[in-house]
């Protein structure tokens, strides 16, 4: 049976008052990968704003994608997925989604793993932090894909032997195509930093918690065709011996 991955949606909101202007958008580039790859990709829907614990049930993993907004719903997913051990891939700003749930993680101390403590101790933690600041090092490029070739976002990385994306790509240095302006400070103690850019931007994270198959790329494998961080994360879901 082929494995379903649970894509969250970027949200958008054009106009608070219009009924029909609050949107939930997939990336077409997301599902194709994911075709590819051998899985079922399937929209999660929010209902009314709110994650539905049915659907989330019919996934084997999830997939956090980029984009400007992280929606305050995803922490519901999160919750879900640390709760049940279901492997999640977060890309662009869906690492940076992880980064943040990480060091909520590390603040909740003695409190109950629910929605209402996460997002208090995530409003609390960015009074003072935002966590996610702007590049302004010019190192990361402000590509226009309408407007210039994907060819431009690309740069190298350096990535730490001992990881998971070693394993897929049996190098130390490989290729990848960054669209982001934007970069986490650091990371909680559920991740290990095993990618960083030539200026130190922090460009792959995974799970310390080997119960625990997250990844996080700041970089987007999903538009290059050779790369095989997608493939490799779906042929694992389910093996025990990540």
């Amino acid at each position: 049976m082929k494995k379903i991955i649970g894509v969250f949606p970027t949200v958008r909101i054009e106009e608070e008052s219009h009924p029909y202007h609050k949107r939930y958008e997939f990336i077409i580039h997301y599902s194709h990968k994911i075709y590819e790859c051998g899985a079922i990709p399937i929209g999660l829907v929010l209902d009314n704003g709110h994650i539905n614990k049915d659907q989330l049930a019919l996934c084997d993993a999830f997939l956090l994608p980029g984009g400007q907004r992280i929606d305050k719903s995803v922490y519901e997913l999160l919750i879900y997925a640390y709760k049940n051990k279901k492997p999640i891939l977060g890309i662009c700003m869906g690492m940076q989604t992880l980064t943040i749930f990480s060091i909520i993680l590390d603040n909740l101390k003695d409190k109950e793993l629910t929605i209402d403590n996460v997002l208090n101790t995530y409003y609390e933690i960015t009074k003072n932090d935002p966590i996610i600041t702007k590049i302004s090092n010019g190192e990361i490029h402000e590509v226009l894909l309408d407007k210039e070739p994907i060819s431009k976002a690309h740069h190298k990385l350096k990535i730490s032997e001992n990881s998971w994306l070693y394993k897929i790509y049996q190098s130390k240095v490989i290729d990848i195509i960054c669209l982001h302006n934007y970069q986490v400070s650091r990371v909680g103690s559920l991740f290990n930093i095993v990618g960083k850019s030539p200026g130190g931007v922090i460009e792959a994270i995974e799970s310390t918690n080997k119960d625990l198959f997250w990844i996080g790329t700041q970089f987007h494998p999903e538009t290059n065709p050779s790369d095989k961080i997608v493939k490799y994360f779906i042929d694992i879901i389910g093996d025990k011996n990540v």
